[in-house]
């Protein structure tokens, strides 16, 4: 056998064995209101089914119920709870707040730190409506 066919091989099954799945898009306005309309919900859960990491923006729910309804709807298919999700503080000024929130797959990655940025430099203090607001994943090996 040549000596390049090990290494094909190995190209050829390597990237099917890191592939990650990261989508993100803006829920417009999402809250209670928005996960009561069932085609709705439906078609998030959908979407974000097909992603081991989701950015939702544009989430309006500082009490959580909507993401509530949005996870056990996502988990509803799985023996055990599969998607979670962090979220940020509200974010923005006064009149108009938002909230990041991620939802992921616990089974394929997991949450190793989060914050959000500060936006007090002295030159341009409060540059940002919303700061930006960091997840670091990583991750997990087969059976961790």
């Amino acid at each position: 056998m040549a000596p390049w066919v090990p290494v094909l091989l190995l190209s050829f099954y390597l990237p099917c064995a890191w592939t990650t799945k990261i989508c993100a898009f803006n829920a417009q306005h999402f809250g209670v209101n928005k996960v009561a309309k069932n085609h709705i919900l439906d078609i998030m859960v959908k979407i974000i089914q097909r992603c081991d990491i989701c950015l939702l923006q544009e989430v309006q729910d500082p009490k959580g119920l909507a993401l509530s309804q949005l996870l056990r709807s996502l988990n509803r298919a799985h023996v055990r709870d599969v998607f979670m999700a962090v979220s940020s503080p509200s974010l923005g000024r006064k009149s108009y707040m938002e909230q990041y929130v991620f939802v992921y797959r616990s089974d394929k990655v997991k949450v190793s730190d989060q914050y959000k940025y500060a936006d007090d430099h002295s030159v341009t203090p409060d540059a940002f409506a919303r700061e930006p607001y960091i997840v670091r994943f990583s991750l997990l090996q087969k059976g961790q």
